[in-house]
C-alpha cells in the first residue's frame, strides 16, 4: 500500500503550491495566526518540528514569533520551496514512511493538514512514535484528522480509526489530554510524561 502520492506536488513553483495546499487564503498571515491559535502551541514550547511541513508556511510565522523551528516533508518540490520561503534550511525531505530525519529534541511537535493526505495508517503510526522520540519530556504532539463522516478516495483524502491510531498512542507513552471529533476535523493533543 503506498504511503503518500509524492508525485501529486512534483513539477510546481510556490505559487502553484499555494493554490494546491490552501486555495482560499490560507497564506495570509491572519489565516495563518488562526490556524496556530487552533493549533493551542503551548507558551512553555520553545522549539517547534512540524511533520508536513510543506512549503513552511506556519513554521515561518512561528520562527518569527521567536521559536526554533524545524520540520518535514515526503515531496521534493515542498522542501526545496520551504527552503527559499523559510531563507533557511530548516526543512528536510522525510521518506514519506513515518520516519522524521532529525536527532534534535524539541518542545512541540506538530502534524497540521497532513495525516489526511497519507493513506496508510501505520505511516501515521510511524510518524506518532516518531513524534515521541523527538520530544523533549513534558512535550506536546498536536495533529488533526478528517473525521470518520468525511470521504475518503484513498489518495489525497483519506480518513484513518481514530481507536486504532489510540491504541499507538498509548503503546507510545503519550498522555492524553484532548480529543475532539468534530464533523470535519478531529484534533489530538498528547503529552509526552
Amino acid at each position: 500500500m503506498k504511503s503518500f502520492n509524492k508525485n501529486y506536488f512534483d513539477g510546481k513553483d510556490l505559487e502553484d503550491l499555494k493554490k494546491t495546499i490552501t486555495p482560499t487564503g490560507g497564506w495570509n498571515k491572519e489565516t495563518i495566526l488562526k490556524q496556530l491559535d487552533m493549533l493551542d502551541v503551548p507558551t512553555t514550547s520553545r522549539s517547534v518540528y512540524e511533520i508536513g511541513a510543506g512549503c513552511g508556511r506556519l513554521l515561518k510565522v512561528l520562527h518569527e514569533k521567536g521559536y526554533r523551528i524545524e520540520g518535514c516533508d515526503a515531496s521534493e518540490c515542498m522542501v526545496k520551496e520551504a527552503k527559499i520561503y523559510l531563507g533557511m534550511n530548516r526543512v528536510s525531505l522525510c521518506s514519506g514512511e513515518g520516519i522524521i530525519p532529525t536527532k534534535e529534541r524539541f518542545d512541540f511537535v506538530f502534524s497540521w493538514i497532513t495525516f489526511q493526505h497519507i493513506p496508510n495508517i501505520n505511516t501515521i503510526k510511524s510518524y506518532i512514535k516518531e513524534a515521541k522520540r523527538i520530544l523533549n519530556k513534558g512535550g506536546n504532539f498536536h495533529f488533526q484528522l478528517l473525521s470518520k463522516g468525511q470521504k475518503s478516495d484513498g489518495v489525497l483524502w483519506n480518513v484513518h480509526d481514530l481507536k486504532e491510531l489510540k491504541r499507538c498512542w498509548i503503546d507510545a507513552g503519550f498522555k492524553e489530554v484532548y480529543v475532539r471529533e468534530g464533523p470535519s476535523w478531529t484534533v489530538v493533543k498528547l503529552k509526552n510524561e
